[in-house]
C-alpha cells in the first residue's frame, strides 16, 4: 500500500478466518423477508465490512459499499447469515486518493433495499459539509459513534475524527437534518497516519459508478426515505 504522506489509508477490512466451504456459483433466491440498509453488516465468507447506502441502476437494486471491501462475484450476507446478494462490480482499492472508488453487492430479487435506519432514515444527499459540521456514522464492528469535519471538505474527501474500527469500511457517515431525518454525507474509507477517519463523499461516489459502473444505460439513483 502507499502512502500519501499524513492521508495515507490504513484499509480497515476486517479478515478472518473462513469456517465454511467456499461454493461455486450464485443462487438466483435469497431468504425471504430480507433487507438491506445503510450501516448493515455486510460480509463473505472471509472478510466483513459495512454497507454504506443503497442505490440502483434502472430495476437493479445494489448495496454500496468500500472498493476495498470488493471479492469478485463471491456471496454477501448479513449479520445472521441471510444472503442478501453478491459482489458484481467495483473501482478503485483505496489506496490513494486517485484509487478511491466504489463495490458494489447486486441484491437478490428478494431482498428489499431501504434507506430507513431505525427511528429515522436518509431523506437527503449533504454535498460537503464544512469543517466543523457535526457527522455520525453506523459501523459493523463499532456501531453508532458521533464526531466531526476536521478540515475544509473538498470534492474528494470528507476528513473527520468520527471512530473508525476493522469492519467497519463502507460504513454510512451522516448529518441529523431539522425533521429529524438524515442526510448523506459518505462512506467511511479507513483512518491516516494521523488518526484522522477518511470519508468518501456522496457525489464522488455516484459519479464514479457513473462512469466506471456495469452500465450507462441507466443513472445511478441513490434510495431516500418519503
Amino acid at each position: 500500500m502507499k502512502n500519501n504522506i499524513s492521508l495515507a489509508l490504513r484499509v480497515i477490512t476486517f479478515i478472518f478466518v473462513a469456517v465454511a466451504l467456499v461454493l461455486g456459483g450464485v443462487p438466483a433466491i435469497a431468504n425471504a423477508a430480507v433487507h438491506a440498509y445503510p450501516g448493515m453488516q455486510i460480509s463473505t465468507d472471509t472478510s466483513t465490512c459495512t454497507a454504506g447506502m443503497v442505490g440502483h441502476i434502472g430495476s437493479a437494486r445494489y448495496v454500496v459499499t468500500a472498493a476495498h471491501c470488493y471479492k469478485p462475484g463471491e456471496r454477501v450476507y448479513d449479520s445472521v447469515g441471510n444472503g442478501i446478494g453478491w459482489y458484481e462490480a467495483a473501482y478503485g482499492n483505496d489506496d490513494t486518493v486517485e484509487e478511491e472508488g466504489f463495490a458494489l453487492v447486486r441484491l437478490w430479487n428478494n431482498v428489499t433495499p431501504t434507506a430507513s435506519m431505525g427511528k429515522f432514515g436518509i431523506s437527503s444527499i449533504d454535498e460537503l459539509p464544512p469543517q466543523g459540521a457535526a457527522v455520525c456514522k453506523i459501523g459493523a464492528t463499532s456501531n453508532w459513534s458521533c464526531g466531526s469535519v476536521t478540515r475544509a471538505s473538498t470534492s474528494d474527501r470528507v476528513m473527520s475524527d468520527l471512530e473508525a474500527l476493522p469492519g467497519d469500511s463502507g460504513g454510512v457517515v451522516y448529518r441529523g437534518t431539522a425533521d429529524g431525518q438524515a442526510a448523506f454525507v459518505g462512506i467511511v474509507l479507513g483512518t491516516t497516519v494521523l488518526g484522522e477517519t477518511v470519508v468518501e463523499p456522496a457525489e464522488k461516489i455516484q459519479r464514479l459508478i457513473n462512469s466506471y459502473g456495469p452500465t450507462a444505460s441507466n443513472e445511478f439513483r441513490w434510495y431516500v426515505t418519503k
